[in-house]
């Protein structure tokens, strides 16, 4: 009887070890857990926002938002919106890296100085020194060319001043209209009046006038200190500047002078008079002027346009 049941006894045994190993391969395995540590790659594609994926190979929009990486780091932060000067010294023919000139604001440029045949209009230039790209060793800041007057302030030929106007009646071929007050500004929300200068390494003063009916409201800037041999712009906002009222003392802001904000003309002027310049340092005369606009709202000076 014993002997009867061993053969039985052994199918059954197989079969649970088969109904086991059945059991087992069912189941299925338990994975890995992934970490940063073990496994950034796959840990910062499952888990993009991860701080610990705050990093360049990962996330650079992250990494370059982070601190003083944007200015810190130029290998990987040298990009447009993180670091635009890095940027554009390395791509300078990039079209994100143009100056903007107001071109499409407000009146937009109304001297370029790109016409050299002629002289800038109406042009009061008494000593006959006043020229277009002066000595030739300044690049214009827009465009190939600009207008330049360089004299030795103790020069006899010193004329004390030159000037040229954007006088839009007077320009055209209407000569019965000059009185008439065509730079009309009253549409312009926030009117702004740029131009860049450049001095070289010498002094300049350059005076600005609005005319109308005769008076002129005029506004003086001095760089006694030059500007080291790059263009400076001055984005002038018409509505925040003090002028004076023929020449005189400070008088008030242009739209509480006149507020209905039309002109006859707009006059630079090149102030080279020695009373300008009290400082005996101070012993020439170096005015470089390009790319004047009237735009609504400023310009602004990218810093990599030298």
């Amino acid at each position: 009887m014993q002997r009867l049941f061993k053969p039985f006894q052994l199918i059954f045994a197989l079969g649970a070890i088969m109904l086991l190993a059945s059991c087992g391969e069912d189941e299925p395995k338990k994975e890995e857990e992934i970490t940063f540590e073990t496994n950034p790659d796959a840990f910062c594609a499952a888990n993009p926002f991860d701080g610990q994926c705050c990093l360049p190979k990962y996330d650079v929009d992250c990494y370059c938002s982070e601190g003083t990486n944007a200015t810190d780091d130029t290998e990987n932060c040298c990009l447009f919106n993180y670091n635009p000067t890095c940027f554009c010294e390395a791509n300078p023919e990039d079209a994100q890296c143009s100056q903007n000139f107001g071109v499409d604001s407000g009146l937009g440029v109304i001297f370029d100085f790109e016409n050299t045949a002629e002289p800038p209009a109406d042009l009061f230039d008494p000593a006959q020194l006043a020229q277009y790209d002066g000595d030739g060793s300044i690049t214009a800041i827009e465009g190939n060319h600009y207008y330049s007057l360089a004299v030795d302030l103790s020069d006899p030929d010193n004329p004390g001043w030159s000037d040229f106007k954007y006088w839009p009646s007077k320009m055209d071929d209407n000569p019965d209209n000059d009185g008439e007050a065509q730079i009309d500004l009253s549409g312009l929300a926030n009117p702004h009046l740029n131009f860049w200068v450049n001095s070289g390494q010498d002094s300049l003063a350059i005076t600005v006038a609005f005319r109308v009916n005769d008076q002129d409201y005029d506004k003086d800037y001095l760089f006694k200190a030059g500007t080291a041999g790059e263009w400076k712009l001055f984005s002038m906002d018409l509505s925040d500047v003090t002028f004076r009222t023929n020449y005189g003392d400070p008088t008030g802001k242009i739209n509480e002078l006149v507020p209905e904000m039309k002109f006859q003309m707009l006059k630079v002027v090149f102030r080279s008079a020695t009373w300008v310049f009290a400082d005996p340092d101070n012993t020439r005369y170096n005015a470089n002027i390009d790319a004047i606009s009237i735009t609504d709202g400023p310009i602004e000076q990218l810093p990599w346009v030298k």
